[in-house]
């Protein structure tokens, strides 16, 4: 580069502490970008009270802002148990029950997440005020409220905003949670867009983002020197953030396919990795007797060696973008069995170097599964596919090219 760029990362959630496929593929992509000249600093919320304020990691600082949004996700996180204990003889059997307990903790944590993001969004309106503070970018990882917010406030100075569309649809509907939420929405129109995959690069244009100001720019994925060891325990991954939801993760389209997978096969065990509160799939897989073959592993930081001691990753999703995990799984070598989602259909090709599943169809995803468990030359031969897909067209490090050269467009053709 002949221009040293300063770019703002903006996220509301980041390391350290449990993160999802986009706080993770922020933390994972900076490192790249610096080595190409890039200067980087990362704006994110204060969200526990025991992070600092300012800190500097490597050669990037984090700046985290909103003084009282400790207490208001401490407060939320507080209404979360507490529903949990009110419905913990729930019968999560079904669908329905998961998504009234998920409707009324967003109403009942409404006022607080409003209250949490109205601090953030002051006090970063006050940082962007002062001119030393100001970047020449700002990279939003995500294309909901807060790219809203940062073309809002950026349009004064300037700053060319990208934010990146990680789920489907693209442009959703801002929640009552989201303060000014009308006005954030027609300025995300201002914005320049990175999309994930030319589906959700389509649903863009189609809600009038002109074509010009939409990138296609992949989530990318390091490649580990091992791969999975296929001569492990039948062993089935899938790692999920469970604050993500039952119409999201489809949890019990999981659940019940297991209880199908068990009855074949009673060696197979099931491994879950991921935050969040799980309550209700626990108290699920109590209730189907699958205790056994159900392992919870909760948050890991660094799950490679899961990955490498699986045999299958299984992905169900109702709604995704390009999953991080996904991506992960390719890169070690795993088979992955997928809902036919165009987040999973964008890097699964059936039959290749995985099976496609119909999204929500429990007997379809147990086939899949059976199938895999019982072909362990099947296993090798998708694996090392999707390890090659992975090598080819994912790579972190064609990824930060691919971003370098965004950022130069939008920053010089202003």
């Amino acid at each position: 580069m002949s221009y040293d760029l300063k770019v703002a990362m903006l996220i509301w959630s980041y390391w350290p502490g449990h993160e999802g496929g986009a706080e993770r593929q922020c933390r994972k992509i900076i490192p790249y970008l610096e080595r190409r000249g890039i200067q980087v600093v990362v704006w994110t919320a204060r969200t526990q009270r025991k992070q600092r304020r300012r800190e500097m990691v490597g050669d990037h600082e984090i700046v985290r802002m909103g003084r009282a949004v400790p207490l208001m996700t401490a407060a939320r996180g507080w209404v979360e148990k507490l529903l949990a204990i009110v419905l913990r003889r729930t019968n999560l059997q079904g669908r329905g029950q998961a998504l009234r307990r998920e409707a009324l903790l967003f109403w009942l944590g409404l006022p607080l997440m409003f209250i949490a993001k109205a601090i953030f969004l002051l006090e970063l309106w006050f940082w962007l005020r002062r001119a030393e503070n100001r970047p020449d970018v700002i990279h939003v990882h995500e294309s909901s409220w807060l790219a809203g917010a940062a073309a809002f406030f950026a349009r004064r100075y300037g700053i060319p905003v990208l934010a990146k569309t990680a789920l489907y649809p693209a442009w959703n509907v801002l929640g009552y949670d989201v303060p000014m939420r009308r006005t954030f929405s027609k300025a995300r129109r201002e914005c320049h867009f990175a999309a994930l995959a030319p589906y959700l690069a389509e649903d863009l244009i189609t809600h009038g983002v002109p074509r010009e100001r939409i990138f296609e720019v992949p989530n990318g994925v390091e490649i580990p020197e091992r791969i999975a060891d296929f001569s492990s325990e039948k062993v089935v991954l899938f790692v999920a953030n469970f604050s993500q939801g039952v119409e999201h993760k489809a949890f019990d389209v999981l659940l019940n396919a297991w209880n199908i997978v068990v009855r074949e096969e009673p060696s197979a065990l099931l491994k879950i990795l991921g935050g969040g509160d799980r309550t209700q799939w626990e108290n699920m897989v109590k209730f189907l007797r699958l205790e056994s073959s159900v392992d919870f592993v909760g948050w890991v930081d660094a799950p490679s060696e899961h990955y490498r001691l699986s045999s299958i990753f299984v992905l169900p999703s109702g709604r995704e973008g390009i999953s991080n995990a996904l991506l992960e799984a390719q890169s070690y070598g795993l088979p992955c069995v997928v809902s036919d989602i165009p987040g999973n259909i964008a890097i699964i090709e059936h039959g290749v170097n995985g099976i496609v599943v119909s999204a929500g169809n429990v007997e379809q995803l147990a086939k899949a599964i059976l199938l895999l468990l019982s072909d362990s030359e099947l296993i090798k031969k998708m694996g090392y596919a999707g390890r090659y897909k992975m090598i080819k067209n994912f790579n972190l490090q064609n990824v930060a090219d691919i971003i370098v050269n965004v950022y130069e467009k939008i920053y010089f053709v202003r």
